[in-house]
């Protein structure tokens, strides 16, 4: 029922349009059949006229009860209706993109090799995304002349969060643990009082194990076990990965987060 009210809220003007000019026009069939039936002198003109008449008289009852309902729901039902219900829809949101550090002076600066973080974003309610501007990842080297690298070969370790995962704040889907491949969609809630955005967050060998947003913005949409985004990672660096989800409150204060790790396998 709150779709019909948000809808009779959003298209009110063209309602009230549509059904003056119904008014209008039935307004001027019913003058008419009233004229013809008072001119008219034999049965089968009077029968006609009078069926006119009563359709005219339909039709105006008709379209004047739809503007009483729309009035009624306009200034009794959407003051009671949520905020969320009202506000217009999120709008598509660009894909991520990693600006590079500031680099002290003197400082050595390297391409990075690995293929460009660009991955096809798709949020609740599965809208897609518009094809990314792919950036070129820029990083610093701060590693000592001569020190090995040691790669990483188990998850990574988690980090300190706010809050903690809650069944309010979660990820269900994948699981803490789970080796994922190409695209994955990530299911959880992100829902608490005085909710105002939440973002996805992805640390690991793509992103030189620093936190990036995987949506790109901040997402005002609440969910409730549903899905909180779909990123197309096909063509990430294979390794373990850490994911967070932080929720925001009103006041523009992180209250709860939630972090699971995951291995990508893409071969």
């Amino acid at each position: 029922m709150e779709r019909v009210y948000v809808f009779l809220i959003r298209n009110d003007v063209w309602i009230y349009i549509l059904c003056a000019l119904g008014l209008l026009w039935y307004t001027n069939e019913f003058a008419r059949a009233r004229w013809a039936l008072r001119r008219a002198m034999f049965g089968l003109e009077r029968e006609s006229s009078l069926r006119a008449r009563n359709s005219a008289l339909l039709f105006i009852f008709i379209f004047a009860s739809i503007i009483g309902a729309v009035l009624y729901v306009n200034y009794q039902v959407a003051p009671t209706l949520p905020q969320e219900l009202l506000r217009p829809p999120t709008p598509t949101p660009n894909p991520l993109s990693f600006p590079a550090s500031p680099t002290p002076a003197g400082t050595a600066i390297l391409a990075s090799p690995t293929s460009p973080i660009a991955p096809t974003v798709t949020l609740a309610g599965n809208i897609p995304l518009a094809s990314p501007i792919i950036p070129t990842i820029v990083i610093t080297d701060t590693t000592p002349a001569g020190a090995a690298t040691i790669p990483a070969i188990q998850l990574p370790t988690a980090t300190v969060v706010i809050g903690g995962c809650s069944p309010t704040v979660t990820i269900t889907d994948p699981r803490d643990g789970d080796t994922v491949v190409g695209t994955v969609s990530f299911f959880g809630s992100a829902n608490i009082p005085n909710f105002a955005y939440y973002d996805l967050e992805i640390n690991g060998p793509q992103t030189n194990d620093r936190w990036a947003s995987l949506l790109g913005r901040k997402i005002a949409q609440r969910v409730e076990d549903g899905l909180l985004a779909s990123a197309d990672l096909s063509t990430w660096t294979s390794g373990p990965y850490l994911v967070r989800l932080s929720v925001t409150n009103t006041a523009d204060v992180i209250t709860n987060q939630c972090e699971i790790r995951i291995s990508l396998d893409n071969g």
